[in-house]
């Protein structure tokens, strides 16, 4: 799966990182800072390499056990049902592409 980061999408990973946190941070804690669109970056994504089942299921396997490593409790619950739900969203979204 890294390779959609580093070569189809040609992020640098720690320009991207702060993103990330951001995101989550507004995921889980009402923050504000965030102002991008993961819906349209990851179809975006999608027409040049497709996502599949199996992508998102290695991420949300990924995602979860980085979780369960680091964190405990009610948020950590939620991140993980925010993750899925995202997942799902998205698996959607590029079906009807």
């Amino acid at each position: 799966m890294g390779y959609l980061f580093t070569e189809v999408a040609q992020l640098d990973l720690e320009e991207h990182f702060p993103q990330l946190v951001d995101f989550w941070e507004a995921q889980l804690l009402s923050g504000t800072n965030y102002e991008g669109n993961p819906m349209r970056v990851h179809l975006d994504l999608h027409r040049k390499e497709s996502l599949t089942q199996a992508h998102f299921e290695r991420w949300l396997a990924h995602f979860n056990a980085t979780v369960d490593e680091m964190f405990e409790g009610p948020k950590a619950h939620l991140a993980k049902e925010r993750a899925l739900s995202i997942a799902t969203v998205m698996r959607i979204k590029i079906a009807q592409l």
